[in-house]
This record gives C-alpha cells, sequence and structure tokens, in this order.
C-alpha cells in the first residue's frame, strides 16, 4: 500500500488486500463476515478521491503503527492502532464515531 501511495498509483486492490490479511488473520467468524462490508467502503472511499491526500497520509501513518505491533506480536497494540486507523478514516469520510 506504501509503495502505490508513495508513487502515486491507485492503492485499492493492496488496500484491499491488506485489509483481507489482517481479518483473516483474527480468526474471526464475524470479521469474516464484515470483510465485504469493510472492503467496499475502503473501495469507494479511495477511488472517489473525494478524501485525497489526508487519507493517504493517515493510511501511511496508520498501516506502519498497525505492522510494527503485528512484527511485536502485541494483539493490544493492534487493536489500538487499528482503533486508531478506523477513526481516522472515519473522521476524514465526516462520518459519527459516536
Amino acid at each position: 500500500v506504501a509503495a502505490r501511495i508513495q508513487a502515486g498509483e491507485d492503492r485499492t486492490q493492496a488496500d484491499l488486500e491488506f485489509h483481507g490479511a489482517i481479518v483473516r488473520a483474527t480468526h474471526n467468524a464475524f470479521m469474516m463476515r464484515l470483510l465485504p462490508i469493510i472492503s467496499q467502503a475502503v473501495e469507494t472511499a479511495i477511488i472517489s478521491g473525494e478524501h485525497g491526500d489526508k487519507l493517504a497520509e493517515d493510511t501511511l501513518r496508520d498501516h506502519a503503527l498497525i505492522m510494527e505491533f503485528f512484527e511485536k506480536r502485541d494483539p493490544t497494540g493492534v487493536e489500538h492502532a487499528m482503533a486508531i486507523h478506523m477513526l481516522h478514516a472515519m473522521n476524514e469520510m465526516g462520518l459519527e464515531t459516536t
């Protein structure tokens, strides 16, 4: 995802694969059922281009943080990093967080 963003290329497929890999790693049946909805939201946000550079910047930072905690095998850190990522995306898209 980072390489695509930095090259100014479409990152849609890479982003979908990133999120899919994380969901599969959870081994959580609910998250597996939620994945198509997550994928649709991600794809819509990226393709629309409406949220542009800010969303891309947040994505770079957030994905790096998520991967850092995965590498440390720190599930609490991953959970918090994912929450930050979701809040950034929701804020950028003007969605309510309550």
